[in-house]
């Protein structure tokens, strides 16, 4: 299915599905009466039907549609039918992220990992700055306090593999490889 991975709020997108092989040999498309449809769930719902374009099918999100989605992780479902029969063609998530232009001046763009993150390497310089008096911190909304700097470290490991984890999918998304690949190439002596 050719369904987008990832939208802003606001934009319009249009893609184009082929012909789909079934399980059974047939093959389903548009031509021969069958019907395709996108159902989105997630802080949002939206089904979206798609047109008759040949043998294909022409999927449309308007821009109006798409602003009224919530920004968020959405798992999609695309479902054929024809006379009685429905097949799911396919299922995954897509990523709809907020429009900026929309958005007021104390918007913080940053993910729940990198503002808790953040706020506890701010915990830890505290802790440092006091000699380790100071063990009662508020990290991302939440108090909390801590018995010895190692459960602050703690904490501080977990929060840095969550946000090294969004950063790998982001790079991996706009191409850039996995940072944990290693490549060697092994030549032979002249």
């Amino acid at each position: 299915m050719n369904i987008f991975a990832s939208l802003v709020q606001g934009d319009s997108a249009a893609w184009l599905d082929g012909p789909i092989a079934l399980a059974d040999g047939r093959q389903a498309d548009a031509a021969s009466g069958w019907a395709l449809k996108y159902m989105l769930r997630g802080p949002a719902t939206l089904d979206i039907t798609a047109a008759a374009s040949g043998s294909s099918w022409s999927s449309t999100l308007t821009a109006v549609a798409s602003a009224g989605l919530g920004a968020g992780t959405y798992a999609w479902q695309a479902t054929i039918t024809k006379a009685a029969e429905r097949l799911t063609v396919g299922t995954g998530q897509l990523l709809i992220t907020p429009d900026l232009t929309a958005q007021s001046a104390g918007y913080d763009g940053r993910s729940q990992a990198v503002i808790a993150l953040q706020a506890c390497e701010a915990a830890m310089a505290t802790f440092n700055a006091t000699g380790g008096k100071v063990k009662k911190y508020e990290i991302a909304g939440r108090t909390m306090e801590f018995q010895t700097i190692g459960e602050l470290l703690q904490l501080h490991s977990f929060w840095m593999l969550k946000v090294n984890a969004e950063k790998t999918s982001a790079d991996l998304a706009q191409g850039l490889g996995n940072p944990r690949n290693l490549y060697c190439r092994f030549v032979r002596p002249q």
